[in-house]
C-alpha cells in the first residue's frame, strides 16, 4: 500500500482544540476503513504526538505495511514518521470540512479560503448562477496566474468551474 492509498482510507474524526501547556492542544481519533484505530493527542508540551491504539488494533502495524518509498518526502528529504502522518490525516479531514466554504488557496497545512461569506452551495442558492460562477472563476484564475495551489479543485469542478 502507498501513502496515498493509506490517506484515502484513513480519516480523522472528533477533532478537538483545547487549552494546552504552551499553546493550543489538539486531539482526534483516526479511523481506518471505517474502524476506529487510535487516538492522537498533542499536549502542547513539546515532544512527539501521543498515539493510543484502540481495542487491540495497531496503527503501527498499518504504518509498517505502507511502502517506504511512498513515505519519502522529497521536499524535506526524509521518510515521513508515523506522528507526522497522523497530523496529515487530521489536516486532510479538516480540509474536507472546509472545501465547501470557498476556494482553498495554499498548502494543506496553511491555506486561505476565498469567496462569499457563505458556502458555495448557499451562494448558488442565494444569487444568480452566472454571477456566482463569474466571481469564483475570477478567484481561481487569479490564484493560478500567481502560481498558487487550489486545494479543493476536484470539488470546484463539480460546480463546473474551470481549473
Amino acid at each position: 500500500m502507498t501513502k496515498q492509498d493509506f490517506l484515502k482510507r484513513a480519516t480523522a474524526k472528533n477533532l478537538k482544540q483545547m487549552r494546552g501547556h504552551d499553546s493550543p492542544s489538539f486531539e482526534w481519533d483516526v479511523y481506518y476503513d471505517g474502524k476506529k484505530i487510535c487516538n492522537c493527542w498533542d499536549d502542547s508540551r513539546g515532544g512527539e504526538l501521543n498515539i493510543t491504539n484502540y481495542d487491540n488494533k495497531s496503527i503501527e502495524d498499518i504504518y509498517k505495511s505502507i511502502d517506504k518509498n511512498s513515505l519519502f518526502d522529497k521536499e524535506y528529504k526524509w521518510t515521513t514518521p508515523l506522528d507526522l502522518l497522523m497530523w496529515e490525516v487530521s489536516n486532510l479531514s479538516l480540509m474536507k470540512k472546509d472545501e465547501k466554504k470557498g476556494v482553498m488557496i495554499g498548502k494543506p497545512n496553511s491555506y486561505s479560503i476565498v469567496g462569499f461569506k457563505t458556502s458555495i452551495p448557499n451562494a448558488f442558492k442565494r444569487w444568480s448562477k452566472d454571477e456566482v460562477m463569474k466571481v469564483y472563476q475570477k478567484i481561481i484564475n487569479d490564484a493560478l496566474k500567481k502560481g498558487e495551489n487550489i486545494l479543493n479543485a476536484e470539488y470546484l469542478r463539480t460546480w463546473n468551474l474551470n481549473i
